[in-house]
């Protein structure tokens, strides 16, 4: 499964960032992603409750461009 991650706020970026079927992974790319699976994410633990608390606590605040 390939995920693609969204960063751009612009059209023609975003529709390229979706454009995922114009490459290939050969069998020894896929055993290599394969063989980095550790069984849990690498990122966070959302298995944790420590994890699930610390992450509803964060809060976030956006401008708007020249505020």
């Amino acid at each position: 499964m390939v995920i693609t991650i969204l960063k751009s706020v612009h059209e023609e970026q975003i529709r390229e960032n979706f454009s995922i079927h114009d490459f290939s992974l050969s069998h020894e790319d896929m055993k290599r992603i394969e063989d980095m699976a550790m069984g849990k994410s690498f990122i966070l633990d959302i298995q944790s409750q420590d994890e699930v608390y610390r992450l509803h606590d964060i809060r976030f605040e956006q401008q708007a461009p020249g505020a």
